[in-house]
């Protein structure tokens, strides 16, 4: 388990923050088993790995296993701690309790990575728009996934192929990473964009 290692970030991740997290604190995903705690270590290596090369990464056990290993020393005061707490707190605020309506983790994931670009790009003010945006998003898939289930049509498959795919699909793969990414950009510009303001890409 990922709490038996030592060293910088397991303590950030289990003992500074743990389940209690800002925003992760008010979502759906599971006490048990230290979910929440296993997400914000998927959020720390892709946060850490993006700020070093750009690119998304694989967040499988044993690569957040190696991660902490690679980070046993790290200063508690490391700028990426520092940037990640923060951009949680900003989440919490923005999403407040809504952030119930998330219940998984490659969600969760995806919410952070997408906050921490407009932190990272002084877009902060629009956190909590995302927010509105992204509980819209979800609660659109949850309605088109229960007519699914029904053998219904659903009103979105745009959203259902090219987000809900790969979170149901190879989740923590960097290629699902970036996927939901590349789409919560355009889907996020559609939402805020004059003409179409409020409403979710078809």
């Amino acid at each position: 388990m990922l709490k038996t290692y030592m060293g910088t970030m397991r303590d950030f991740v289990f003992k500074d923050m743990g389940k209690k997290a800002p925003f992760l604190k008010n979502t759906n995903l599971s006490l048990k088993r230290f979910s929440r705690e296993f997400t914000l270590a998927q959020i720390c290596i892709n946060s850490f790995k993006r700020k070093e090369t750009k690119d998304f990464v694989r967040a499988r056990y044993d690569d957040l296993g190696d991660f902490f290993k690679e980070k046993y020393d790290l200063s508690k005061k490391d700028e990426n701690l520092v940037r990640i707490r923060k951009v949680l707190e900003l989440m919490d605020k923005g999403f407040k309790k809504t952030a119930q309506e998330i219940s998984s983790r490659a969600v969760a994931v995806s919410a952070y990575l997408f906050a921490e670009d407009l932190y990272t790009q002084k877009q902060t003010p629009l956190i909590p728009q995302f927010a509105k945006f992204y509980v819209k998003l979800l609660r659109e898939i949850d309605e088109d996934l229960k007519r699914l289930a029904a053998y219904s049509t659903p009103t979105n498959r745009l959203v259902l192929e090219e987000f809900q795919k790969y979170i149901s699909q190879a989740s923590v793969e960097p290629y699902a990473i970036k996927r939901r990414h590349e789409f919560l950009e355009r889907a996020f510009e559609h939402y805020i964009a004059p003409k179409t303001k409020g409403k979710i890409i078809h």
